[in-house]
């Protein structure tokens, strides 16, 4: 887990303001930085982990404002030191995720 936290580290490092926002299990903090924001969002059902099942998945749209998005999952895999995520189009504005309880970071250019 050592790795999943430099990596949380640093996607905040420097950022101005933090806001949170939970809605029908869905937590999101959104890290604003000048000319962009890093959103971490996850899933929670509030029950405890089941080893042997697949995780718990909720799908959600979010709203943007620019035209594109980078995708960051979580550094979750043993040896793995850092993933560079993946750039998604925007189709007016929004995105669809199927989120788990495994943060994912969603970087938004201004």
């Amino acid at each position: 887990m050592d790795y999943a936290y430099r990596q949380f580290a640093s996607l905040i490092h420097g950022y101005q303001e933090a806001v949170q926002k939970i809605e029908n299990n869905i937590w999101q903090y959104t890290f604003l930085f000048p000319g962009k924001k890093i959103h971490v969002l996850w899933y929670d059902d509030g029950l405890p982990p089941e080893p042997e099942k697949p995780l718990e998945q909720k799908q959600v749209a979010l709203q943007f404002s620019g035209k594109e998005v980078k995708l960051i999952p979580t550094i979750t895999e043993f040896g793995q030191t850092w993933y560079t995520g993946k750039t998604y189009p925007l189709r007016a504005g929004k995105l669809t995720l199927n989120l788990t309880r495994i943060p994912v970071f969603v970087e938004e250019r201004e």
